[in-house]
């Protein structure tokens, strides 16, 4: 997190000051992201930036301090590109960088853009969805690590469309309930 701070160029508290210490690790990630923020709205951020960010928001261990991360490297470099990040690790990173990567991706889709008056998600950021979701499956389907399972598993969805099941699923004949339920009546 120093090198963070360094690389953004944000001043550190000392370590050893009063009070500090046990909560340095939470101020520092919060400095990170109001400057990157700050920076963000004053023009572009630095292009260096961008993957030191993704990985410090992927090795944020608690789900609920990696927002301090993951929204500010949205605001500088826009959704889609955090997003394709996310994947990546989550599709060749090991299984630390494959459970935090599934950890931040909660915070990418947390304001989705969606089409003037339709409640789906625009197509730009759909793609990625289906993308993201099946190979988290995938995943969560091969991989043994504990870690990376429970930090999927609450991201996947229940209903089979999102994982782009394709045109084969619908060329499947669909029953209708009425006809299930009375075929197995006695008679």
């Amino acid at each position: 997190m120093r090198d963070l701070l360094d690389l953004v160029g944000a001043e550190p508290p000392a370590a050893d000051e009063p009070g500090v210490r046990p909560e340095w690790h939470h101020w520092a990630r919060r400095l990170v992201g109001t400057t990157v923020t700050r920076r963000a709205e004053e023009g572009p951020a630095s292009e260096e930036w961008c993957e030191p960010l993704i990985r410090a928001a992927v090795h944020e261990p608690d789900p609920n301090f990696n927002r301090q991360l993951v929204e500010p490297v949205i605001t500088a470099f826009g959704r889609r590109r955090v997003q394709v990040a996310l994947i990546a690790h989550l599709d060749a990173g090991t299984a630390p960088d494959m459970a935090g990567a599934a950890r931040a991706w909660y915070w990418t889709e947390t304001t989705l853009t969606h089409l003037a008056g339709a409640g789906t998600p625009a197509a730009q950021s759909r793609d990625l969805r289906e993308r993201y979701h099946r190979l988290a499956l995938r995943r969560f389907v091969t991989e043994t690590d504990l870690d990376v399972r429970r930090s999927i598993v609450a991201g996947l969805p229940l209903d089979q469309r999102p994982f782009g099941t394709g045109s084969n699923s619908r060329s499947r004949p669909r029953r209708d309930r009425r006809s299930l339920s009375t075929s197995r009546m006695p008679q």
